[in-house]
């Protein structure tokens, strides 16, 4: 997993964004358009790619209707190798989240859904890996003034997924946490 001929990655990022909020309700899109030599990828050992570029639009909301949270963002991205072509490893060209909270009282239920498109875990994008959507969601009680007690269940369907190419991602899990602050 080393290589002693690893350099530093260098970039230019550009990020220009224009937000539009009328009451509890913004919305923000942001083109980013960034430039980086010496990216560094990740496989059987890290290596630099020449000229890499990440570029692409988020289309993000937020609101806070009544009793409620809500919260999307859309990414739409590029990321490529400058010299090949080839897409860059593990970077999806869509990924999505989506998250509600209902607050009342000493109560808190939300929810948080994510959505990560087809990628590819190689720069010789040989080896395709599949997209996949998770379901996370939780309940939190506030029992005393510094005191909660939250349950929480992530990826409810249990989905099989995968970050990296064998390294499969945990299956349905359950926490129960007692915070103190």
């Amino acid at each position: 997993w080393s290589n002693p001929l690893l350099q530093p990655e260098r970039g230019r990022n550009l990020d220009l964004g224009l937000a539009w909020t009328q009451g509890v309700h913004e919305v923000k899109l942001v083109h980013f358009d960034n430039r980086i030599r010496g990216f560094i990828t990740s496989g059987t050992a890290p290596v630099n790619v020449p000229h890499a570029r990440i570029d692409g639009w988020t289309l993000g909301y937020t609101g806070r209707p009544g009793d409620f949270s809500l919260r999307a963002s859309v990414d739409a991205l590029d990321p490529h190798d400058e010299v090949t072509g080839r897409k860059l490893p593990r970077r999806a060209d869509r990924n999505a989240t989506a998250g509600v909270e209902w607050a009342r009282g000493d109560w808190r239920l939300g929810s948080t859904a994510q959505y990560v498109g087809r990628r590819f875990d190689d720069t010789a994008n040989t080896l395709p890996m599949d997209p996949w959507t998770t379901l996370d969601v939780y309940a939190t009680w506030q029992f005393v003034r510094d005191m909660s007690l939250q349950l929480r269940v992530n990826n409810l369907s249990d989905r099989q997924y995968e970050t990296i190419r064998g390294y499969n991602q945990a299956g349905r899990s359950a926490y129960v946490t007692l915070r103190w602050q």
